[in-house]
């Protein structure tokens, strides 16, 4: 089966099973499951731990992730790695727009008190709701299509692993740290690697077909240009 159509499937089976779950949050099954976890973490909570928390957790936050962004398409871009790029800006520029979607329409209020969205001074009167987790989200999509580029990129077995499972253990701190510091629900956190998962997996899917899509609708002479930039490059 082609690659693109597994992922096809995946990414329907993951968006199923995200629904399914936001149902269930909506209507309140997990919420001993939510107290109690959170009342296990925040009791691990030193003041060490939740300084490194803090840390960690500001990689998800949208200005950090915003500039790794920025700087990781840029790597990419010299390193001639177009599809790579593609990906990237298709999975973080969704996931922050179907993570305000979802936020709107499910409205859960935050554990602590009322947050608002704070881009650079923008936003600033837009409430920031609870489920799900934005850092989560844009965690898991970010340093997945950078664990994805390990995957493709590189040969050696054991780099390939170590790089996968630091990326993949990143991206779980991110989501732990947001339940520690009572900033989230557990679920919150759950419901957005749910959300990320399924739509990177449709990026996944849908990212090299819409690429040649464009690419042989594009006229003749753009497409010379590009070509001759390449070789020069």
């Amino acid at each position: 089966m082609n690659t693109n159509i597994k992922f096809l499937f995946v990414a329907l089976g993951l968006t199923v099973i995200a629904a399914i779950f936001t149902v269930l949050v909506l209507n309140g099954t997990f919420e001993t499951i939510d107290s109690d976890i959170n009342v296990f973490l925040t009791s691990l909570c030193t003041p060490f731990v939740e300084q490194t928390m803090i840390l960690i957790t500001a990689l998800g936050g949208t200005k950090v992730s915003f500039i790794l962004t920025v700087s990781a398409i840029g790597v990419l871009l010299y390193r001639k790695r177009f599809y790579l790029n593609f990906l990237l800006i298709n999975a973080m520029s969704g996931g922050v727009i179907i993570t305000y979607i979802i936020k709107k329409m499910v409205a859960r209020e935050r554990i602590a008190e009322t947050a608002y969205m704070n881009i650079w001074g923008l936003f600033t009167d837009k409430i920031s709701y609870s489920y799900p987790s934005g850092h989560s989200v844009k965690a898991l999509l970010f340093f997945m299509v950078l664990a994805y580029f390990i995957y493709l990129e590189i040969e050696n077995k054991k780099i390939k692993f170590i790089g996968i499972s630091f990326f993949a253990l990143l991206t779980f701190l991110i989501g732990v740290g947001q339940v520690l510091l009572e900033r989230h629900y557990i679920t919150d956190v759950v419901g957005g690697y749910l959300i990320a998962l399924a739509w990177l997996s449709f990026c996944i899917a849908f990212t090299k077909p819409l690429i040649t899509y464009i690419w042989d609708v594009a006229p003749e002479g753009t497409r010379k240009i590009i070509e001759q930039k390449i070789r020069m490059n």
